[in-house]
């Protein structure tokens, strides 16, 4: 996407269409297809992002042997060049503007084990290609992902090259290259899942994630230092940075990180959101994510949501009720002249959008998580298993364990009496919840006395509703006793009411822990 004045430009990696938002998104033209356009998921996950020029357009598009890069008319969409590639080359990024001049990457093949990545320089009038210069080897694994992203600086570039981020000047001299966490596709199959995202510029710092890399960097623009990283093997996108805050997404979690430090300082669980969010320091973070409609708990209509950036805190939610069906495609999100826009599909596996202006229609309600049935948390989990855990811990409900020996309250373990014993792995919490109302005035508390094997490391968690209230790891050498105490002020959450969750994560990779809970009480 590429917004110029009042107009939308839309690339699909085979067409490019106009939308004038000025006219009710009315779409002023379609570009052709190019010649013998190619599969519809080469270079998969790759976004080609249209560059607009005065009156011209310049977009990577995929033909079938490889991209080309095409300039067409602002106006019209009719062609004026296109650019092919060598034979024994690829464009690996989208063009880039300098000096009156095109910039464009490329990794071309050689008789050796490495390819070579280079830097091309074409004429904006004609495409006329005016200077090579080589920059780095790349390892033949880049072609398994091809992840090339480019964010362009004020006198030079930074690109992201799925294990490497390197930063050159516009006329091809490196300044610095440093070599990421990266785990080839091969070895990690999730890096699918993750989006190919350019390097975040803010200030002197520049943040990159991307595919096969389990964690997200903060580096020094002007030397390449590395100031911090964080080991997130869910990541799958930067977001944003808003207010201080790195807001970045994983598994079912937005995360805000601390600027300065790359420490978590909040979590907020909202599953199945849309890839499509807009922030600022002012408004803080708007998301959306789907939501059941009350008439029909098999339809869905997309939700927006507002974050506090500081504090990940949900704060207003407006629900899009004239969009809905049992499936959604929605984003990404558009801000033009006070209004919002979106692409929207009523089918996954549709592959047209339409374009959809939203208009507020007065203020966004206060955010409400809802009351949500217990029974869709525990609809795999046996009725006889749901009653020892309400005889144990009384007014709680089970919620999730792992199935390891024996689920049940127990005499006496490790010099504790009347236990209610629950296991977990790595990747299955025990989790015990209640539906609760927090008052408006006092001191509200959670008290626990939970436990777990010696020797073992753990992590707990207390959510209400989407909201992380309490986050630690528990790890052994520092805390070497089976038992632990945790009072958990429950202060923020006054005069709101949901669902109010307490976790025991497993964290070491191998086999199972049991975890020992002898106290959870509201105070």
């Amino acid at each position: 996407l590429a917004v110029q004045g009042d107009m939308l430009y839309v690339n699909n990696r085979f067409h490019v269409a106009a939308y004038d938002l000025a006219r009710q998104g009315q779409r002023r033209w379609q570009s052709p297809a190019p010649p013998d356009r190619g599969r519809t998921h080469d270079w998969t996950m790759t976004a080609m992002r249209p560059l607009v020029v005065g009156d011209r357009i310049i977009v990577r598009q995929l033909q079938k042997q490889r991209p080309i890069i095409m300039c067409l008319a602002a106006d019209s969409g009719k062609p004026i060049w296109t650019l092919s590639s060598a034979n024994n080359e690829e464009f690996a990024s989208d063009p880039m503007l300098a000096r009156g001049q095109l910039l464009v990457l490329t990794v071309a093949r050689t008789p050796l084990v490495d390819d070579q990545l280079q830097l091309h320089r074409y004429s904006l009038e004609a495409g006329e290609l005016l200077e090579t210069v080589k920059l780095a080897n790349l390892r033949d694994v880049w072609r398994q992902s091809r992840a090339c992203r480019v964010s362009v600086l004020p006198d030079g570039f930074v690109a992201t090259l799925g294990g490497a981020v390197m930063c050159c000047d516009f006329d091809g001299r490196v300044r610095w290259a440093r070599k990421q966490l990266h785990l080839p596709p091969p070895l990690d199959p999730q890096w699918i899942t993750q989006r190919f995202d350019r390097p975040l510029v803010q200030g002197s710092r520049v943040f990159v994630a991307g595919p096969g890399g389990p964690a997200v960097e903060c580096i020094e623009l002007d030397s390449g230092k590395l100031i911090w990283r964080q080991v997130m093997p869910k990541i799958d996108r930067l977001v944003a940075a808003v207010d201080g805050r790195l807001i970045v997404h994983a598994g079912d979690e937005f995360l805000g990180l601390d600027g300065d430090t790359g420490t978590v300082v909040w979590r907020t669980r909202l599953p199945e959101a849309f890839d499509a969010e807009l922030s600022s320091d002012a408004h803080g973070l708007l998301v959306a994510r789907p939501m059941a409609t009350k008439d029909d708990p098999n339809a869905k209509t997309p939700q927006l949501v507002w974050l506090d950036a500081a504090t990940g805190q949900p704060t207003h939610q407006a629900a899009l009720a004239e969009l809905r069906d049992r499936e959604l495609e929605f984003g990404p999100l558009i801000a033009h002249a006070g209004r919002l826009w979106t692409f929207f599909a009523q089918r996954v596996d549709d592959p047209h959008r339409d374009l959809v202006s939203l208009e507020p229609r007065g203020e966004a309600e206060p955010f409400a998580p809802g009351e949500e049935r217990i029974d869709t948390w525990t609809r795999l989990a046996q009725g006889e298993l749901l009653n020892r855990a309400a005889d144990a811990l009384p007014g709680w409900s089970l919620l999730s364990t792992a199935r390891y020996g024996q689920i049940e309250k127990i005499g006496e373990i490790h010099g504790e009496r009347d236990l209610f014993v629950l296991a977990a792995t790595p990747t299955t919490p025990a989790v015990v919840g209640r539906y609760v109302e927090i008052p408006d005035g006092g001191s509200p508390r959670l008290s626990l006395r939970i436990g777990t094997e010696p020797n073992h490391q753990w992590r707990l968690v207390v959510r209400m509703g989407d909201v992380v209230v309490d986050e630690r790891e528990v790890i052994a050498s520092q805390q070497p006793q089976v038992f632990q105490d945790f009072t958990i002020d429950l202060a923020p959450l006054r005069g709101r009411k949901g669902w109010l969750t307490v976790e025991s994560h497993h964290m070491q990779q191998h086999d199972h822990a049991r975890t020992f809970w002898k106290r959870v009480e509201l105070q």
